[in-house]
């Protein structure tokens, strides 16, 4: 139904204040807004009582170990002493936003970060996620097709993502 669509755009938009600033993402809320009709309505409130407590650090570890399969001290160790970048990516980024799976599940949510991430031209955040596209059952013929889409849409928009490897820079690791 129309409403099931507008709630599935309503989560990737909200996906993408983490991603791209709450700013841009709630013009793209008036826009969407403008040209809904009263039966697209979805009023739905899917963060109702969410907190950062543990059960959201949780939610957010467990999603981050599946993309970065223990890769994460190593990861948080490159931030230095700035030790508020790995509480934030893990209890508010993933916790609250990204690994909230209700309406977009695991796969479609890395669709909707990869292409936020990699047209920012942000060479070790597309990198990681590229990966994750992998380990969450992408097939790296997909990824290459998802990733020639992004590029060209970029393109269109008149970014250049000179920064950006390929997935066949990403190793296997099975």
């Amino acid at each position: 139904s129309r409403q099931a669509l507008v709630r599935r755009m309503r989560e990737a938009m909200i996906k993408c204040i983490i991603l791209n600033g709450i700013p841009i993402v709630m013009e793209a809320f008036v826009s969407l807004a403008a040209v809904e009709r009263p039966e697209d309505r979805e009023h739905g409130f899917t963060r109702q009582g969410w907190q950062a407590d543990e059960k959201n650090h949780k939610r957010g570890l467990d999603v981050l170990n599946i993309l970065y399969r223990g890769e994460n001290d190593r990861i948080w160790g490159t931030f230095g002493a700035h030790r508020d970048i790995p509480w934030l990516s893990t209890d508010i980024s993933y916790g609250l936003f990204l690994a909230n799976h209700t309406i977009l599940d695991i796969v479609e949510s890395e669709l909707v970060i990869l292409p936020a991430i990699t047209c920012q031209n942000l060479n070790m955040a597309t990198h990681w996620h590229l990966r994750g596209c992998l380990r969450v059952g992408i097939s790296r013929d997909e990824v290459e097709e998802i990733q020639s889409v992004i590029h060209a849409i970029a393109e269109a928009c008149g970014k250049n993502l000179n920064k950006i490897g390929s997935i066949s820079d990403v190793e296997d690791d099975h």
